[in-house]
């Protein structure tokens, strides 16, 4: 008969095992960060889209409303937010400090149905954003943290009859790992994007 030969498998040694264990957790620790940062570009990006996307929907409903409709920003320790809402006719504009109205404005970080207080305010959506998400607005703008959508021309206009014009209105999405996006609200009233500090692939840097 002839001879037969029999292949053997050859394991691993527990060195071997050992040397394999340790580059995966070599290239786990180099894939992480970047992972990390990737998501958190994600999360700016779907929250600054999101934004957008509520900007323009106060243009709209202050043409369909025939009544100005106004986005009012806030943040704290604990969150960062913005409410639409519809403001009643002929208040006194509120200072800058009063975020939102102050204690009988609109405001974003209150819970339930307590956004809005003071006859005639109608919230129309809240959005808020808890420190845990890993995403923060900010607002520069030097009318404070407000802007107003003209039921005529769907541009900003005044928070008060015989105040100032509005100026430039800034909104910054941070991510807490990676991710800058800044939304510039112009004259017309239409939204544009940039990053500052060219961390958003496909975002024309800030000037």
């Amino acid at each position: 008969m002839p001879n037969l030969h029999r292949m053997h498998a050859r394991g691993l040694t527990l060195v071997e095992l050992l040397v394999v264990i340790g580059l995966v957790g070599i290239l786990i620790g180099l894939a992480a960060p970047s992972m990390r940062d990737l998501i958190s570009v994600k999360r700016v990006q779907g929250t600054n889209d999101e934004l957008i996307t509520d900007l323009q929907y106060a243009r709209v409903e202050a043409a369909r409303r025939n009544h100005d409709v106004r986005v009012g920003f806030k943040a704290t320790d604990s969150l960062s937010c913005y409410v639409l809402y519809v403001e009643p006719e002929a208040l006194p504009v509120e200072t800058p400090e009063l975020v939102n109205g102050g204690d009988s404005g609109c405001d974003c970080s209150r819970s339930g149905a307590d956004v809005c207080q003071g006859p005639g305010r109608e919230e129309i959506k809240t959005v808020k954003l808890p420190r845990s998400s890993g995403v923060a607005l900010g607002v520069t703008s030097e009318d404070g943290p407000i802007i107003s959508f003209g039921r005529n021309s769907g541009a900003p206009v005044r928070l008060a009859p015989g105040g100032p014009d509005p100026g430039r209105f800034d909104v910054l999405v941070t991510g807490t790992a990676r991710g800058k996006l800044r939304t510039s609200v112009n004259a017309t009233g239409r939204p544009s994007v940039c990053s500052p500090d060219a961390s958003v692939s496909g975002v024309p840097p800030c000037q």
